[in-house]
């Protein structure tokens, strides 16, 4: 659950916490930056890596901000709205 921390370290230390001695990870979006910090911090227990829809920049203010307003409307049950905020209006600023 990636929604349980204020920071991509310390969601990678949770993980690391109950992941087995060695495993394959998978990290998409979000949890492919979790992923590129859970290899920097134990490298040697990650035998295949595998990064889908992701980027190796660390999380804007503004991102971070956007996120937590977004997990609190999913919440809430404000599902749509969360799509809307986080999807929708990035695929019409392509236009």
């Amino acid at each position: 659950d990636l929604t349980k921390h204020e920071s991509i370290h310390q969601s990678a230390l949770d993980i690391l916490k109950v992941a087995p001695k060695s495993f394959i990870l998978v990290g998409l979006s979000m949890g492919g930056i979790v992923s590129m910090e859970i290899v920097r911090l134990a490298q040697e227990r990650v035998s295949h890596l595998v990064l889908i829809d992701t980027n190796p920049y660390a999380e804007k203010p503004h991102t971070k901000t956007t996120r937590k307003a977004n997990v609190k409307r999913v919440k809430e049950c404000e599902v749509l709205e969360a799509i809307q905020t986080e999807f929708i209006s990035k695929i019409f600023l392509l236009k």
